[in-house]
């Protein structure tokens, strides 16, 4: 039993080694992360490359979120991967879902904006949410 789990450990312990190094060279790790309020405010952030991350609500269900960072300097909107979710609820009368899109970008600040809908009414709909970005390569 204590070799099966020093054996499992010693597996993980490889796998994040291989995972991290593969996470580096690819460019992998999240720039920017923030959980959004459905007040718009910023919960909680984080990433390699943010300093800080300013949130508000622009209507219903529609928030901006500002990460002030150190970023490359000839970034743009279309060099970003963003990657937005909703909560999970138990209640089945709302199954909401988020959208998010880059609109700006420069070596100081990365700007996303941030859509909440209902898909049982397709209407916008105030919740939290969470938004992750990439930086991505360009293929050749």
């Amino acid at each position: 039993m204590r070799r099966k789990l020093m054996v499992a450990i010693f597996a993980l312990s490889i796998a994040v080694v291989f995972a991290g190094t593969a996470s580096a060279e690819s460019g992998g790790d999240a720039v920017a992360f923030a959980r959004v309020r459905r007040d718009g405010k910023v919960a909680s952030f984080g990433g390699s490359r943010a300093g800080s991350a300013i949130g508000r609500r622009i209507g219903q269900g529609h928030y901006e979120i500002v990460f002030k960072g150190s970023y490359p300097g000839e970034i743009s909107p279309t060099d970003l991967t963003v990657i937005a979710s909703t909560e999970f609820r138990n209640a089945p009368a709302i199954l909401p879902v988020a959208n998010a899109n880059p609109t700006r970008a420069d070596h100081e600040n990365v700007v996303v904006e941030i859509e909440v809908w209902d898909t049982a009414t397709e209407e916008f709909v105030d919740d939290d949410c969470y938004v992750a970005i990439f930086l991505g390569r360009h293929a050749r």
